[in-house]
């Protein structure tokens, strides 16, 4: 699998500037014809994933493939050094993550298209090869790149056979829904299962862990698991009245997964989770669109928004966690399933992570079908992304949802769960319409004759600009010319798109 995500992984480490310097000793031939890959030592596991050095460090007039070799060496050693180490979280494959060379304040700022390409191509040349154990995200932390990268992606799908992972109905589907998301027509239910690969414990293992804790209820934890979760929790708080407190803290990692980034990249401004951890909320501000948090937070025009319908890690005094809370779900929180209920009747509700077995789900639904059909059957008002098929949940909710399925019944879960980061990723790119490129001289590599064409008629806009700046009308404008590429911020090119078959730093044909 080779996937793309925006503004991914750009987390919280201890890995500090100093160090790095520390890295070097004793290391033998590094340099720029040498040595171009190490991996960071003494790092520890609970720290997340293990940075790796590379030196991509030159002057701007190195050609791109100087740059790809250095990523090839890091390919090739972190490959090796992953092979026959079991992946982290449950995955089936290491996740190895590189992202753009040398475009923010390198040596490839002035040809951000011509080294995304370059880099691009070699990653998909690595996975294709036979020995290559690894799953590689490429990560983008410019809207210019991400988008850039997509565009090559288009181009590329059917010649290098992307997500080859998928069948043709799973392709199907996530078009789809990526139809609707460029609508706006759909909105992301995020469930528990979105957060498991990240570290974060399932619910039996976090009441496991907290009834180990108190000597009433450690020597009874087969008697305690004979009981439903929500009764599990409502003993549990009876002897371990700090429970609240102590599930916050467990489920505070720094460290969103894949999961979570590809689903904030996506172009949906409402989400919806009953989890209490803030790992979207992490990886939505890494991805420069941050979210809004219902009911914590009020909504500003146009923004994006998620709503936790069982509290927050932030405030675990407020959590939906014991049999109680559920019962009293309704009369606390009414306000809340409100917004559930009408964004079921008015959009697609895409669940990822999510069981279907929820009680307060089960109420809401029904709530939803007897608004929507009355005694009648209809449309599905929402999908379901399942690791593993499931005839009888299909059965039970076939005229209400669709269900999407990345494994067979009794499959790998592992492996079931790789095709879903892969049709996750699928959705991404058929949902992005970007073009935040077009006007930046920079991207001049990744356009066609025709598209240079249409920059240039874009720019020659700019000469109205002194007779109706801050008019309605100039301001319409200019906020499409932001959307491409913000020229209000950049020069205007001085010279026409290379053709592209030439190389304009090294000559090369």
């Amino acid at each position: 699998m080779f996937g793309l995500v925006e503004f991914a992984y750009r987390g919280r480490s201890p890995l500090r500037f100093a160090a790095i310097s520390e890295q070097f000793c004793g290391l033998e031939e590094w340099g720029e014809e040498g040595r171009r890959s190490a991996r960071f030592r003494g790092w520890e596991e609970a720290w997340g994933p293990r940075p790796w050095l590379v030196n991509v460090g030159t002057g701007r007039n190195r050609p791109i493939d100087w740059y790809c070799c250095g990523l090839l060496d890091y390919l090739r050693d972190a490959n090796a050094a992953l092979a026959g180490q079991p992946a982290r979280h449950g995955r089936s494959r290491p996740l190895v993550a590189v992202h753009a060379i040398g475009t923010g304040l390198g040596g490839t700022r002035h040809r951000k298209a011509e080294m995304i390409f370059g880099q691009l191509e070699a990653m998909q040349d690595f996975v294709e090869q036979d020995e290559c154990g690894v799953d590689l995200v490429f990560v983008a932390f410019e809207q210019s790149a991400f988008a850039a990268a997509q565009a090559w992606r288009r181009g590329a799908q059917n010649e290098r056979g992307l997500w080859q992972e998928l069948s043709a109905g799973q392709r199907d589907q996530a078009r789809a829904l990526a139809q609707r998301a460029a609508g706006g027509n759909l909105v992301a239910f995020l469930g528990a299962g979105v957060s498991i690969p990240a570290g974060l414990p399932g619910w039996a293992q976090l009441l496991g862990e907290a009834a180990a804790t108190s000597p009433e209820l450690a020597s009874r934890v087969e008697a305690l698991a004979s009981l439903d979760p929500l009764d599990q929790a409502q003993v549990v708080e009876r002897f371990v009245p700090t429970l609240r407190e102590g599930v916050a803290r467990r489920l505070r990692p720094g460290h969103a997964a894949l999961g979570h980034t590809l689903l904030a990249s996506l172009p949906v401004a409402e989400f919806v989770t009953q989890n209490y951890d803030q790992l979207f909320e992490l990886a939505a501000s890494a991805a420069g669109n941050p979210v809004a948090v219902i009911p914590a937070t009020r909504v500003a025009d146009e923004q994006r928004w998620l709503l936790k319908m069982h509290g927050s890690v932030d405030r675990p005094e407020e959590i939906v966690l014991t049999r109680s809370d559920y019962l009293r779900y309704g009369e606390r929180r009414a306000a809340l399933a409100a917004i559930v209920q009408a964004l079921l009747i008015t959009k697609h509700m895409l669940f990822v992570g999510f069981s279907l077995s929820d009680p307060n789900f089960h109420r809401i639904a029904d709530d939803v079908r007897k608004v929507l059909r009355p005694g009648t059957e209809g449309d599905p008002f929402g999908s379901v992304l399942l690791l593993l098929g499931d005839d009888l949940r299909e059965t039970l909710w076939s005229n209400d949802l669709s269900l999407i399925s990345c494994g067979p019944p009794g499959g790998s879960v592992a492996e079931a769960a790789r095709v879903h980061d892969v049709f996750l990723d699928c959705l991404l790119f058929e949902s992005s319409a970007s073009a935040a490129y077009l006007l930046d001289e920079a991207y001049e590599h990744a356009l066609s004759p025709a598209e240079c064409e249409l920059r240039d008629a874009l720019w020659d806009l700019k000469r109205f600009e002194p007779e109706l700046g801050g008019t309605p009308t100039w301001n319409a404008v200019a906020r499409l010319l932001k959307s491409l590429g913000d020229p209000t911020q950049a020069a205007r090119p001085s010279h026409p798109c290379p053709s592209p078959k030439e190389d304009p730093e090294s000559g090369a044909q």
